[in-house]
């Protein structure tokens, strides 16, 4: 059987389900940003998008939804990615970015997956 990318809509999406090589579309009312898994144990992939001028390696980190509620396990629709990524300006600091809310998530599987 060949290997293709099979794509998922979602409302919410665990980032303990993600394997290297899978990736994951959020779509705010503003911006599309791309992570591409890379160590799903580390939670480190590739992050474009939005109003980043360039790629970057990031952590995926959670979401925010509400005022206060952080859920670290992963995204869902109406709240708000969570990504953490080295500042290239300043040596040892990290940026974090906050996507605004988030109105869809697709996740563009590597392998077949059992839903």
């Amino acid at each position: 059987m060949g290997s293709g990318v099979v794509t998922e809509i979602r409302n919410m999406v665990s980032f303990a389900e993600l394997a290297a090589g899978d990736r994951l579309v959020i779509e705010t009312a503003r911006s599309t940003y791309t992570f591409a898994m890379s160590d799903p144990s580390q939670r480190l992939g590739s992050l474009g998008g939005g109003n980043l001028p360039d790629t970057q390696s990031a952590f995926a980190i959670g979401a925010v939804s509400g005022e206060h509620a952080f859920w670290k396990g992963g995204v869902r629709v109406g709240d708000r990615a969570v990504f953490l990524s080295p500042n290239l300006r300043a040596h040892d600091t990290s940026s974090r970015l906050v996507t605004s809310q988030v109105v869809r998530i697709s996740i563009e599987w590597r392998e077949p997956h059992a839903a």
